[in-house]
């Protein structure tokens, strides 16, 4: 059985990659603008999957 989308999970995962995301462009040399431009980028990119993902009916797609 599908687990069925988990509002917290994903946010936490999230934020987990973000951070882990942001210190390596910062190590790398990217300045600090331009990531602040990609965070706001990929929370909305977030925000879009996780509006689509809170809508997945898990059951119907499950074989009988």
């Amino acid at each position: 059985m599908a687990k069925p989308y988990n509002h917290r999970r994903a946010e936490n995962e999230y934020k987990k990659w973000k951070e882990k995301d942001e210190r390596f462009m910062e190590k790398n040399g990217m300045p600090m603008d331009k990531i602040l431009l990609m965070r706001d980028f990929d929370r909305i990119q977030f925000n879009s999957d996780r509006r689509f993902f809170e809508k997945v009916d898990y059951n119907s797609e499950q074989k009988l």
